[in-house]
């Protein structure tokens, strides 16, 4: 029988935990591709909501951890749309009030596909599944909360999420420029989104602005087109 050293053992330990947060890295890779199975475009918003809600929690000075659990956690706000039928789904136009009640059952689902998880990534998740579609003055849904009933993780994507869609063409709508999303947003400040966090993404305006340029070549007064 071998005679296992102390460092062996560390060395064990050290190459468990790197194969173990490969394949966690690995899966949260797969969730989000699921996504880009029903439509690529929720998936590309999927990955730009995670960036961008960071980046907003590490200017609103939330702790480092936070702030990275929210990068991964963020990306699987819709993950419960994998429960809604691709007719409603994918319908080009507006959705008649009995598909919108059908619609918003994403939340739910989202959150039962995530609560039962034991790492703080899903944990996180589970919550901004919920929650993200919450409003400020207690018009969203599923609960109806209001101001900071709503966990400050689903207040920064709520706002993220709602600035994104808007940039974005979707099959019910087209998208408007980037200048008219932030005059959207700004309105709504105190009203459907937390000002605290409107205010702080858009004192970062021109930092989003070269984001979306980057990545998607676009400019100001451009929308992400279809392509």
């Amino acid at each position: 029988m071998r005679n296992f050293t102390n460092q062996n053992r560390e060395d064990f330990i050290t190459r468990g935990a790197q194969e173990e947060e490969k394949v966690f890295l690995e899966m949260m890779r797969i969730i989000y591709k699921l996504s880009e199975y029903r439509d690529y475009k929720t998936y590309e918003h999927t990955m730009r909501v995670g960036w961008l809600s960071a980046r907003l929690a590490d200017s609103l000075n939330m702790d480092k951890e936070f702030v990275l659990v929210l990068e991964y956690a963020a990306p699987l706000h819709d993950i419960g749309k994998i429960g809604i039928p691709d007719s409603i789904i994918l319908k080009p136009g507006k959705l008649s009030e009995q598909e919108f009640e059908v619609m918003k059952k994403h939340t739910i689902y989202g959150y039962e596909l995530l609560k039962n998880s034991s790492t703080h990534v899903m944990k996180m998740a589970a919550e901004i599944a919920l929650n993200h579609h919450e409003r400020w003055n207690g018009s969203g849904y599923p609960r109806g909360l209001k101001e900071e009933q709503i966990p400050v993780s689903a207040q920064i994507v709520g706002v993220v999420d709602s600035f994104d869609a808007m940039v974005t063409d979707r099959p019910y709508k087209d998208a408007v420029s980037l200048e008219e999303a932030f005059k959207e947003i700004q309105i709504n400040s105190g009203i459907l989104y937390s000002p605290r966090v409107v205010e702080e993404f858009l004192r970062h305006k021109s930092e989003v602005v070269k984001y979306y340029a980057d990545i998607h070549g676009v400019v100001n007064n451009q929308v992400l087109g279809r392509r």
